[in-house]
C-alpha cells in the first residue's frame, strides 16, 4: 500500500516516521529505535503515538498502544468534511486546513492529507508552513483538529436552527 496504511480490524494504522537514537556511555553506545504512528477509524476518530524501544517492531507496538490512548473525536460534516477552516501550531510548524466541498476530494500524496484521511476527513485542503519535522506536523494537525466544531455546535453558537446552517453550507 503506497500510504503505509495497515488495516487492523476497524482501526487503520499509519506508520509516519521511524528513526534511531543513540545514548553514549563509558563503554560505548546504546542504540534504540523510535516510531511515530497515527491511528484512526476513517470515521472521525484518530490519535497519534510515539514509541521507543531496543527493536523496531517493539517501538511500533509501543507507538500503536500510545496512539490508542491518545484518541480524539471529530464531528464531521456528512461524515467526511470539516465545517470551518482550522489552524494548528506546534513549535515552528503551522498547519492550515481549509473546509472543502463534499463532492471534491483533496489532493493526493502529501503526508498531511494522508493523516487526515486516516482520521476520516476526505475533502478539503491542508497546507503546512514552517519546518516540516514529522513529529511537529502530526502534533500541529491534531492541535488543529481538536479545535473543530460541528454543525450543531455552530448553530447553537449563532442562535440559529440546524436546518438553516446546513442549508447555507450546502448552498455555499
Amino acid at each position: 500500500n503506497p500510504f503505509g496504511i495497515y488495516p487492523e480490524g476497524k482501526w487503520v494504522k499509519m506508520l509516519v516516521d521511524t528513526d534511531t537514537t543513540q545514548k553514549i556511555i563509558k563503554g560505548g553506545h546504546i542504540l534504540s529505535y523510535r516510531a511515530l504512528v497515527v491511528v484512526g477509524n476513517l470515521n472521525g476518530c484518530g490519535g497519534y503515538g510515539v514509541g521507543k524501544a531496543p527493536s523496531m517492531e517493539e517501538a511500533q507496538i509501543r507507538a500503536y498502544r500510545a496512539a490508542k490512548k491518545n484518541l480524539i473525536h471529530v464531528d464531521l460534516y456528512r461524515n467526511r468534511c470539516v465545517t470551518t477552516a482550522l489552524y494548528g501550531k506546534h513549535n515552528n510548524c503551522r498547519i492550515y486546513i481549509q473546509a472543502g466541498h463534499p463532492g471534491r476530494p483533496h489532493k493526493e500524496g502529501r503526508m498531511i492529507n494522508d493523516i487526515l484521511r486516516v482520521i476520516g476527513v476526505e475533502c478539503g485542503e491542508a497546507k503546512s508552513v514552517g519546518r516540516r519535522n514529522p513529529y511537529s506536523v502530526v502534533r500541529a494537525i491534531f492541535h488543529a483538529i481538536s479545535k473543530h466544531e460541528g454543525v450543531e455546535e455552530l448553530s447553537r453558537k449563532r442562535g440559529r436552527r440546524l436546518i438553516s446552517v446546513s442549508k447555507a453550507r450546502y448552498l455555499g
